[in-house]
């Protein structure tokens, strides 16, 4: 197995859990879909080649299990209607039927891009009665654990109820919420009920984490994140702890204010990730954000995802040293700021990952 050690599962759950020190410091990197295509020169078809790239990059993840719902079931799967031409890549229009009805939305494809929703599907209060999620549960969840076996641990990720399964774009949920507040609450209100059939699932399968997240306040004003993401955030990671499993909450923006205010404490989850340094965040300081969680909860990051594209491997080693240090005497595992960026190299990767070991807790 080269580098990985047999109870690097424990080791890592054990210091999520009671802060109990690894032998090795724990390192991540997130992987997404392009990275590791463009790092093997194949696409990507199982949870085999994300255990390929942590052991080529030498990091420990959370390798996350399938959510592709519309793989196991069609009737879930967005049909294109239409597509144009739109600079270097296109606009397509699409349609997905519900039991409630048609719901319609416009996407921009462009190479090296996540698709970007440019019209939500959810348009007006009657939308909302179509939006009517029940649990689709994974068929492949027990075989992708088989393969993963004490290799990494485990997760799957479920997007936040604010996030509407994607019916609703970043830019329209703050209109959305305030145009339709009662309809909103009640499409969450099924979505999270939603949520944690399908969590209670995966924890019984054996799956040790389950991953979810929200922008911070480069997008919602503090009220409606007080009102739209705490208490759905908040219900589900004590729903994941009352099952017996760990909770791990993404944001990669504007999330000081958030942790000033006390709120990451109140939802509460057993990992967080991440206070984002410019340009992305405004952490300038990790130590000084670090210090407003609750010591119980772990944190993530920090290193910009930029940095380690572009390095040199130099400023790398420098800045991931700054890391070690600033988070020393907390429950910390050193990370990136956010998904590594395509064409990053392995070997930055594993520069940073080499300087993270190399200084001790």
């Amino acid at each position: 197995m080269g580098w990985i050690h047999m109870s690097r599962v424990k080791e890592i759950l054990e210091f999520v859990r009671n802060g109990k020190i690894p032998a090795r410091r724990i390192v991540s990197a997130t992987f997404g879909n392009d990275w590791v295509e463009q790092a093997f020169k194949r696409p990507v078809t199982s949870v085999s080649n994300y255990l390929e790239a942590m052991r080529y990059t030498e990091v420990d993840n959370i390798v996350c299990l399938s959510t592709d719902f519309g793989k196991h079931n069609p009737k879930l799967l967005w049909k294109e209607t239409q597509r144009a031409k739109h600079e270097d890549g296109y606009l397509t229009t699409e349609e997905i039927d519900t039991p409630h009805g048609v719901l319609i939305r416009k996407r921009e494809l462009r190479n090296g891009f996540d698709p970007w929703t440019v019209e939500s599907a959810v348009r007006t209060a009657e939308d909302f009665a179509k939006v009517k999620c029940a649990p689709m549960l994974i068929d492949d969840w027990k075989k992708e654990l088989e393969t993963i076996g004490e290799e990494a641990v485990s997760g799957v990720v479920l997007l936040l109820p604010v996030e509407m399964c994607w019916l609703v774009s970043y830019s329209d949920q703050c209109v959305m919420y305030m145009d339709y507040p009662e309809q909103y609450k009640k499409a969450m209100d099924v979505i999270l009920e939603s949520n944690k059939a399908i969590a209670k699932t995966a924890l019984k399968t054996g799956v040790h984490f389950i991953v979810m997240g929200s922008a911070g306040l480069e997008l919602f004003s503090p009220e409606i994140f007080r009102e739209t993401v705490i208490p759905y955030a908040k219900a589900m990671c004590s729903f994941i702890r009352e099952n017996g499993g760990l909770s791990f909450y993404h944001m990669c923006g504007h999330s000081l204010e958030i942790a000033r205010r006390g709120w990451l404490n109140e939802i509460h989850p057993d990992i967080f990730e991440t206070f984002s340094p410019p340009p992305c965040g405004v952490v300038k300081d990790l130590a000084e954000a670090r210090a407003m969680l609750a010591p119980e909860i772990c944190s993530r990051g920090n290193l910009p995802v930029e940095l380690l594209l572009e390095g040199p491997v130099e400023k790398i080693i420098e800045e991931t040293q700054k890391l070690a240090i600033m988070t020393k005497n907390w429950k910390h595992i050193i990370g990136v700021s956010d998904t590594i960026m395509g064409k990053t190299t392995p070997e930055n990767i594993r520069a940073f990952a080499h300087a993270a070991r190399n200084n001790s807790f």
